[in-house]
């Protein structure tokens, strides 16, 4: 996936446009980790669980819908996930004022579908992942709904920009006075946002002497 440089102004739009379905998510340094660490390291973690839908998925899904005219929000959106995205997609639309119908595998949660249900989506099953993209591009063709992507496109890359931002933002003093810093991705399938960190951090002139993305952390 290639990550694009950000462009400050387009993002801090964003951000303005999306603070009426938004929470703020708090950054806390990890002490209790860096103490299991040798040498002068600082960790510092977004807490994106106390978000909206308890992900950072909300703001790629809003950031897409935001820029559906009037016909294709009246069409609705599709989404396929095994559960975050789909949980987003169907946030996002009712926040919007649209419908959603996201496809899950069979083997998803059911916490999570429900979660789905309980912002007004139709869940629709499939036997599997393979099953389920054919699935929603058929809902795409005949439905004339718009898939929202669940990791590709410029609004989903601009909305994982505005995450980087908020975090670069709160991040920017102990990037001033000590280095090096540890910036750890929380988010196992989305080394994209470390990357997008890493982009931020350099936009804002905040570079410090070793930033470190360690994506993958659990």
């Amino acid at each position: 996936m290639t990550v694009l440089a950000p462009k400050i102004e387009e993002v801090r739009h964003l951000q303005r446009r999306l603070r009426e379905w938004l929470v703020y998510t708090p950054v806390i340094r990890c002490r209790s980790l860096e103490d299991r660490l040798a040498g002068d390291v600082e960790i510092h973690g977004k807490m994106e669980f106390l978000q909206q839908t308890g992900t950072f998925k909300p703001r790629g899904a809003l950031s897409v819908m935001l820029q559906l005219d009037s016909e294709q929000l009246k069409a609705g959106v599709t989404a396929v996930s095994a559960g975050n995205h789909a949980i987003a997609t169907a946030f996002a639309a009712q926040a919007v004022g649209t419908s959603a119908k996201v496809v899950m595998t069979k083997t998803a949660s059911p916490v999570r579908m429900a979660a789905c249900r309980s912002y007004g989506a139709e869940v629709v099953l499939a036997d599997d992942v393979h099953v389920a993209f054919d699935m929603v591009d058929a809902i795409r063709e005949q439905e004339g709904r718009y898939f929202v992507h669940p990791f590709e496109g410029r609004e989903v890359e601009r909305a994982r920009q505005l995450w980087a931002l908020r975090f670069a933002s709160r991040l920017a003093i102990s990037m001033r006075q000590s280095f090096p810093l540890a910036v750890a991705d929380c988010a196992p399938a989305s080394p994209a946002l470390s990357s997008n960190l890493i982009l931020i951090v350099r936009s804002l002139v905040l570079s410090p002497k070793v930033l470190i993305p360690c994506t993958g952390v659990s």
